[in-house]
């Protein structure tokens, strides 16, 4: 069984998870794993604070990580074997020497996002959040491109160059 434990937020429409958007190189992977691996099919629960795993929302679900016993991938397994060692041939740690969280991934994707002008509606629906959260959390990063933005309309407002009458 496959336990969705991803951070989860209450909404007036009821619990979402939320997802760490991927480029096209990440999933170009993962679809060439699935074409190689065939996803075998699984039983989810959506994990949610306060309830037991036996009351929790579940599903069908495939799942394209098994280990050669037939069983599925853990995360822990998967974290150990596959992701920190990756991490770690790539140099991509935190200052003080850390490895980056699921979640920290997740905040440097929308992060640069948000830094190279996509607008926030575009990457709360991406990462399935609302612009209020992501204007709340990320504003640091749009305050920066206040003053691109401005520049940018005094370019496309300024005042047109007067020509001279040759005389």
């Amino acid at each position: 069984m496959l336990v969705n434990r991803l951070k989860t937020n209450r909404r007036k429409s009821g619990i979402h998870t939320k997802t760490v958007p991927m480029p096209d190189h990440p999933l170009e992977a993962i679809n060439h794993h699935e074409a190689r691996y065939r996803p075998l099919p699984a039983e989810t629960a959506l994990w949610t604070h306060g309830r037991t795993i036996e009351t929790c929302r579940r599903g069908p679900a495939k799942a394209l990580f098994w280990n050669p016993q037939g069983n599925l991938l853990s995360n822990d397994t998967f974290n150990e074997r596959a992701r920190k060692p990756t991490l770690r041939k790539f140099g991509i740690k935190h200052n003080g020497g850390t490895l980056p969280t699921f979640h920290d991934t997740r905040h440097t994707y929308i992060s640069k996002m948000l830094q190279n002008g996509l607008p926030p509606e575009t990457v709360a629906l991406w990462g399935r959040d609302s612009v209020k959260e992501i204007r709340r959390t990320y504003n640091h990063l749009l305050d920066e491109q206040v003053a691109d933005h401005r520049g940018q309309v005094n370019r496309l407002t300024a005042r047109p160059l007067r020509v001279q009458a040759a005389a």
